[in-house]
Order: structure tokens, then C-alpha cells, then sequence
């Protein structure tokens, strides 16, 4: 009983640092990261917007190959390959922290990779235990995604040096990456055995999926510099804070809810609670709206992560959600990175962030009626 508990706890350390490296170190803490360079002269103040723009290219890039890369490799290997390529890049942003052009090349490989990791970090950690203790499971896995964005806001408020930031990242990067390395001597060897045009996926699910990673962009990329310079109200960096407080407590959230109404009922919730978030952020003005449309978004993001993996491993075969999640990442990561070339042009024509607001929240009602559907049909 103790060798399956501790094999357990493996589990669950191993997938959730892997989607707190892949997002929430990658994608989340570049945020407070690139602030805090240009503040200190370190970066232009276009830095930013093209290391990020090399970033999201990356990680589509990465969910396009992540699938084949499970098949080879397996997913133990590729969370191990995950983690050395990313604290490797993690050491040269270290060592050449006013390099811009450094930083273009190590985002763009930490942003392929943080891909994989989001990929095979789930299937990690899903892979052991009872029924009972993966729905537990979903709690700490994808706590990393709320734990990256609270711990990058936070870095704002120690002002301390870029270097003094990123050498503890690179230590914990690297320490996970050794533990893995001397847990993976696990029984299994995690593959994906089937391609995803082999079974019928629920597309519904998939289509909302990717309609998400578009219309939550704005309260993500933007949100700190729209409440700051746009609206005039310094408190950008709190804002960021609420959103990371409700990301950390989202996972406990949504899967205490699931457990008591079921996944599907708990997803139509998480998207319609996420359309009203962002009606507010959109026409808001005021602080204590602004806050609570921001802490529900942050609850909703890692939320939808979540019960869409849980719905495709309720609605397939067990041996299916390797392949079937991977490909939901790979319309995922393409949606965002299509989602945040076109918000980018737009905001140079428009020069305001508010109608991207709107947009978002426009793409979410479809997102909403997909989901409904699928309910409906898993019903």
C-alpha cells in the first residue's frame, strides 16, 4: 500500500511541475519577467511584444509535434526532455539577460517545449491510481497554472534584480528535472499507441476548447497594461495577483463542484461564469469589478484545462486520452498563437484594447453553446 502511495505522489509532483514549468514558468511569469527588464533598462520597450510573439509561435509549434514526439518517446521521456531543454534555456537567460536576441531563441524553445509539457504532464499524472484518486489528482496538476501567474505577480512587488529572479527558477526547473530523472524508474512506459483520426473525438468539446484559447488572451496579454494605461488605474499588478489567487484555487474548485454535479454541468458553469467575467473587465471602470471579473477569470482558465481533459477521459477509452489530449492541446496552442497575431495587429490599427475585450467575449458564445452541446450528448 505504501509503494502505490508513494508512486502516486510521484505522479502528481512530476505532471503538476510539468504544467507549472510549461505554463505557468514559460507563459505566466514572462509577464512580471519582461516588466521588470524593461523597467531596468535591461530591454527596449518592444522587447516584450516580440519575445512573447516568439513564445506563443513556439508553443504552437511544440503542440504540433508533441503528439509525435509521445508516440516516440513515450510521455516519462518527453516530460524529461521537457525539463532539460527548458532549464537549460532558463541558464543562458541567466548568463545573457540583456541579450534580446537570446532571449527570442530560449523563449522560442521554452515555448516548444512548455507545449510538450502540457501535454504529457496530464497523462503523468493521470496514470496511476484508482478512479477516486486521479479526480484528487486533477487538483494538484493543475494547480501550476494559478501557482506561475500568482508567483509572477508577486515577483513585481520584491524589486529585486532580473538575475536574482530567474536563478531560483533555474534551480527549481533543474531540481525537478533530477528528480525525474530518479522517480522514472517507474514501472510503465506512458505512449501514446493510437492516432486521433482512429477514434471519433467529441468535437464540440474540442472546437469550445480552442474558441477559449482565443478569447481569453485579452485578460491575460493585456490586462495589466489595459487597467494601468489605459483606464488609468494603478492597479495592473494587483489585478494580476487576483487573477493568479483564483487560478490557485480553481482546481480544488472545480473538481469538489464536479464530483457533486458532474463534469459536463460544471464546464457549461465555468464558460458561462467566464462570458459575464468578461463583460465586466470589457465595460467596467471600477476597482471592485475590475477585481472580481479578474479572480473569476483566473478560477475559470486553469478550470476549462481541467474538465476538458476530465471529459475527454470520462467520454473515451482510457488508452485514448493520451492521443486525444495532445490533439486538443495542438487546436489549443494554434488557436492562441492565430487568436494573438490577430489581436496584436488589431491594437496597432485601433490603439485601444477595449473592442479586443469585446471580441473575447463575443468568441465565448459559441464557446458556451459547444459546450452545451456536448452535455447534451454525453447525457
Amino acid at each position: 500500500m505504501a509503494s502505490n502511495s508513494i508512486t502516486l505522489w510521484q505522479a502528481r509532483i512530476l505532471g503538476g511541475g510539468a504544467i507549472l514549468v510549461g505554463v505557468g514558468i514559460s507563459r505566466m511569469a514572462f509577464t512580471p519577467l519582461a516588466a521588470l527588464a524593461v523597467s531596468q533598462g535591461l530591454w527596449p520597450t518592444n522587447a516584450p511584444s516580440k519575445i512573447g510573439a516568439f513564445l506563443l509561435v513556439g508553443y504552437a509549434a511544440g503542440a504540433v509535434v508533441a503528439p509525435w514526439l509521445l508516440r516516440k518517446l513515450g510521455a516519462s521521456q518527453l516530460l524529461q526532455l521537457g525539463l532539460l531543454f527548458s532549464t537549460t534555456c532558463l541558464i543562458l537567460e541567466s548568463v545573457y539577460q540583456k541579450n534580446v536576441g537570446v532571449w527570442l531563441l530560449t523563449r522560442s524553445i521554452f515555448g516548444f517545449f512548455g507545449a510538450c509539457l502540457m501535454v504529457c504532464g496530464p497523462i503523468v499524472a493521470l496514470s496511476v491510481g484508482t478512479s477516486r484518486e486521479r479526480h484528487n489528482t486533477q487538483i494538484w496538476t493543475f494547480s501550476g497554472i494559478g501557482l506561475g501567474a500568482c508567483l509572477s505577480a508577486s515577483m513585481l512587488e520584491l524589486r529585486a534584480e532580473l538575475i536574482n529572479l530567474l536563478v531560483p527558477i533555474m534551480l527549481f526547473c533543474l531540481l525537478l528535472f533530477l528528480v525525474s530523472i530518479l522517480w522514472f524508474k517507474m514501472r510503465t512506459k506512458l505512449e501514446a499507441k493510437h492516432n486521433f483520426l482512429r477514434f471519433s473525438l467529441p468535437l464540440p468539446l474540442i472546437v469550445a476548447y480552442g474558441l477559449y484559447a482565443i478569447a481569453y488572451i485579452p485578460a491575460t496579454v493585456y490586462l495589466s497594461d489595459y487597467v494601468s494605461n489605459e483606464l488609468g488605474l494603478p492597479v495592473g499588478n494587483k489585478l494580476w495577483q487576483l487573477f493568479g489567487l483564483g487560478a490557485i484555487l480553481s482546481p480544488w474548485l472545480a473538481t469538489t463542484l464536479s464530483k457533486k454535479i458532474g463534469s459536463p454541468i460544471t464546464l457549461n458553469i465555468t464558460y458561462i461564469l467566464q462570458t459575464l467575467a468578461f463583460l465586466v473587465l470589457a465595460f467596467s471602470k471600477q476597482i471592485e469589478l475590475l477585481a472580481i471579473g479578474s479572480t473569476i477569470t483566473g478560477a475559470c482558465v486553469p478550470a476549462v484545462v481541467l474538465l476538458t481533459a476530465a471529459e475527454l477521459r470520462r467520454t473515451l477509452k482510457t488508452n485514448y486520452f493520451p492521443s486525444a489530449w495532445s490533439f486538443a492541446t495542438l487546436v489549443f496552442a494554434c488557436a492562441q498563437s492565430a487568436g494573438a497575431i490577430i489581436f496584436a495587429l488589431c491594437f496597432q490599427l485601433i490603439e485601444t484594447y477595449q473592442p479586443i475585450f469585446w471580441a473575447g467575449t463575443l468568441l465565448l458564445i459559441p464557446a458556451c453553446y459547444l459546450a452545451l452541446k456536448h452535455s447534451k450528448s454525453v447525457s
